[in-house]
């Protein structure tokens, strides 16, 4: 039915507690392919004992080739239909291969997938864990023709699956023999998988920082390079480079972020760090060279946190995001300044927020990062919070501010969207922004997002409606008006949005919380694929 391939390799004192969670499956027709990959620590007599303890376990030893050998040894040894990975220092839910058997067999499907957690000890000894949720939700089963987002959405990792034998063996599938070893493979797998479905459940331990663990040595992430060439190679072999262009991009790019962020986290010299980026603007410069101008692109965020999720998207490097301004709206960014009272919160990025928003930073040139910006992405979403009005100026009531301890007693007034004397005293305020980003920016460097409230949530397949969305649709109406007039206003800025309404709902389980004012990570990528043809 059903093989368990688990490569082990100097994990002494973490194996047992993964082997238990196999054992003690409530699926049992399965065998177990236990690897020692050339251990030093003496995993391979615990290897032994287990495979002493149950005939399902077949123990192989051989010589240190790392991960990818290892699992490719254990595809060619098993002897069912279906095979699953699990890294020997993780652990499984009890009922974990038995939920992934069901939904693939159900489906007819060749991959299924399930939600997994991020698991560690902390210094107390206590277990700390954090879901992972995907970018999307699939009920039942869904391919390529039907969902390319499948190819760079679907993450790479090889041990939160479940796969058809046959997807390796008759399309001449191998993972590489080097770290980072599932990502060069995983598109090809959905690509030649004939549907793909998805269990909605948490039921793999990812076991991370541990001392030791590859993965976590910043310095093998320069493999991802060697990765990313071996993908784009074999596409171009297999005559599916041109076919799957926009999406293979997409994922290079994404695991190209990924190596480029993770350098700004060590410390090396510039000459390490030099070599480490010319791998991967090498492979750019190769095999998608229109890209390259991207790659020092600065970007101003005005608006709401989506925008600054679509702004990372673009972005090759965090930092350089020049600066975000969000929980503000544009009739308190244009107002006077205030500083007549201290502000604490105990996220400091929303206290950061808000001072932002009192004290006007946006407004002064020099402090707002917008001489250096190369475009300046805006949206007004939080202009749907409340405004206040403090003696001669204005805030945002956003929720950051409502969060936040001030030092003194503040008497005010509230201004709601829905007030007919807003209207006025937002045209005046967007008036003067616009002659503010006039004077240091061209219409062509100003990206408007016209990002609204989201009437729907659910999943990719079945949504709902919020309980308010009658009010959601009369925000809406104000959003656009909004949008309206600033494009009348500020003559040829490019404005973005979706007119395909597949993906304009709030994803259920989305990271940030189910709020009309997030969307679904596909629709974000869809944005930023808009985004990348225009700017490059």
């Amino acid at each position: 039915m059903v093989s368990v391939i688990i490569p082990v390799y100097n994990v002494k004192s973490y194996i047992d507690k993964c082997m238990e969670t196999i054992m003690n499956q409530t699926f049992k027709e399965m065998e177990i392919i236990l690897i020692n990959d050339g251990s030093t620590d003496g995993s391979d007599k615990k290897c032994i004992e287990w495979s002493k303890k149950d005939n399902r376990i077949v123990y192989v030893s051989k010589k240190n080739e790392g991960l990818g050998p290892t699992r490719n040894l254990g595809i060619k040894m098993a002897k069912y239909d279906y095979v699953v990975f699990v890294d020997s220092d993780d652990w499984l839910e009890l009922n974990a291969i038995e939920k992934l058997y069901r939904e693939i067999t159900k489906c007819g499907a060749d991959i299924a997938y399930m939600d997994f957690y991020f698991s560690r000890y902390n210094k107390n000894n206590e277990l700390e864990e954090k879901r992972f949720r995907r970018p999307f939700k699939i009920d039942g089963a869904v391919n390529v023709d039907q969902m390319p987002e499948l190819i760079c959405d679907l993450d790479a990792r090889m041990w939160s699956k479940m796969f058809k034998r046959s997807l390796f063996i008759d399309n001449n599938i191998e993972m590489p023999a080097h770290p980072y070893e599932d990502f060069p493979i995983m598109p090809l797998l959905v690509i030649y998988a004939k549907s793909v479905c998805q269990v909605k459940e948490p039921l793999y331990h990812y076991y991370y920082e541990r001392p030791n663990n590859l993965i976590g040595e910043f310095k093998n992430k320069i493999f991802i390079s060697n990765g990313l060439n071996e993908l784009c190679d074999s596409f171009i072999k297999r005559n599916l480079f041109n076919k799957y262009r926009k999406q293979l991009e997409r994922y290079c790019m994404d695991m190209t972020r990924f190596a480029v962020n993770s350098a700004s986290l060590v410390d090396i010299s510039k000459n390490e760090l030099d070599n480490y980026l010319s791998k991967f603007y090498g492979f750019i410069e190769k095999y998608f060279p229109e890209t390259l101008s991207m790659i020092e692109l600065k970007i101003l965020s005005w608006g709401s946190y989506s925008n600054r999720l679509i702004a990372h998207g673009t972005l090759f490097s965090h930092k350089n995001l020049e600066r975000h301004y969000c929980f503000s709206s544009i009739i308190s960014s244009m107002s006077n300044c205030c500083d007549d009272f201290l502000i604490k919160h105990k996220n400091k990025f929303r206290e950061n927020m808000v001072k932002y928003d009192v004290r006007k930073t946006f407004s002064n040139s020099e402090e707002s990062g917008i001489k250096n910006a190369s475009y300046v992405f805006i949206d007004f979403l939080e202009e749907i919070n409340d405004i206040i009005k403090y003696e001669n100026t204005y805030f945002t009531k956003s929720e950051a501010f409502n969060e936040c301890e001030v030092d003194k007693q503040l008497e005010y007034e509230v201004i709601s969207i829905t007030n007919p004397e807003r209207n006025g005293l937002w045209e005046e305020s967007c008036k003067k922004f616009i002659e503010y980003l006039k004077k240091y920016k061209s219409s062509k460097q100003i990206i408007l997002l016209k990002l609204k409230l989201t009437e729907n949530y659910g999943t990719l397949v079945k949504q709902f409606k919020y309980s308010n969305a009658n009010e959601i649709r009369q925000i809406n109406k104000i959003l656009d008006y909004y949008y309206s007039y600033f494009e009348e206003h500020f003559k040829g800025v490019y404005s973005v949005e979706l007119n395909d309404k597949t993906f304009d709902y709030t994803e259920q389980d989305f990271e940030y919380g189910c709020y009309p004012y997030y969307y679904n990570q596909v629709y974000y990528n869809n944005i930023v694929d808009k985004l990348i043809e225009k700017i490059r």
